[in-house]
């Protein structure tokens, strides 16, 4: 199973859990898709941050803005293609799931999302480039 997939469908399970009257199952899944294109777009930050480091990029503040905008847009597309319209056969394939590969998928799952946010904030504080 594609690991981003199953990303997602934990994501959306975990949302489904939270109780609203407010929110339908759309809209879950629409939060799910987003949720997992924030990680990836942590994921690349995280990459960006070191390589900026050692290849000494100089971009202007107006750059940035355009360039991570750009960024959030890509993802965001590409899983709306990837995740999103196949949402239905993702979560079934998922349900289908013996429960140790539900465990290990479930585990790969936190792991990816602690690694990200660890990476990104950790590395994030070593590796960035001091302001001139």
């Amino acid at each position: 199973m594609k690991t981003f997939h199953q990303f997602y469908y934990w994501m959306y399970f975990y949302l489904q859990n939270i109780k609203s009257n407010t929110y339908t199952d759309k809209q879950k899944a629409d939060s799910a898709y987003l949720l997992v294109s924030m990680a990836q777009g942590f994921n690349f930050l995280t990459i960006w941050g070191i390589a900026n480091h050692y290849l000494k990029f100089t971009f202007t503040h107006t750059q940035t803005i355009i360039a991570g905008t750009l960024m959030a847009f890509i993802f965001g597309i590409i899983n709306h293609f990837y995740l999103f319209r196949h949402r239905q056969e993702i979560f079934e394939t998922c349900e289908r799931q013996t429960q140790e590969q539900r465990n290990k998928g479930k585990m790969r799952f936190w792991l990816y999302l602690i690694l990200t946010y660890f990476l990104l904030f950790c590395l994030g504080s070593i590796f960035r480039t001091p302001p001139k």
